[in-house]
């Protein structure tokens, strides 16, 4: 099963190709969108998975409008090849890979990611560019979430009446 991730930035776009019955990133990059179409147009992906970009703070509108025009490019690229497309934003990527939500005592920085990714994936050496180790963590997010421990408190037996 190969799936298809994409990370667009507010200044580069990371994508990659994942096959998650082997755990091993097939194809990865950032900003090839050439190299990409290519790829799409000769594997058989089974879905799409795109970073939202709707919690990015860019001060710079074009590259709102250039990361923008590269997401809608690649929606009509899977949409073309009958592929689903699942859109997740960042702090769900992240509560998806550790179990735990993204806040002030729950940071998790690029290199953690990064570190994240490779564990899960058994790699020797973390995934560059980081654009592309972004994507691969989005495909695992949605496809290979950590299962996140239920902190339950345990019930009390009911003391009996003794006589």
């Amino acid at each position: 099963m190969k799936y298809l991730g994409i990370d667009p930035g507010s200044s580069l776009c990371g994508w990659a190709i994942v096959d998650m019955e082997a755990k091993q990133v097939l194809s990865k990059g950032h900003d090839d969108l050439d190299t990409l179409r290519k790829l799409i147009n000769e594997s058989s992906l089974d879905g799409v998975m795109i970073e939202g970009t709707i919690r990015y703070q860019m001060s710079n509108p074009v590259d709102l409008l250039l990361t923008t025009i590269m997401v809608g490019r690649l929606m009509e690229i899977s949409e073309q090849v009958g592929m689903i497309a699942v859109v997740m934003n960042r702090p769900n990527v992240i509560k998806s890979l550790t179990g735990k939500w993204p806040g002030r005592t729950n940071k998790v920085s690029k290199t953690q990611l990064q570190g994240i990714v490779q564990k899960q994936l058994g790699l020797e050496k973390p995934i560059r560019p980081q654009h592309a180790n972004d994507a691969v963590a989005l495909v695992l997010a949605v496809l290979d979430p950590v299962k996140a421990i239920v902190n339950v408190k345990p019930t009390r037996q009911k003391r009996g009446k003794t006589a």
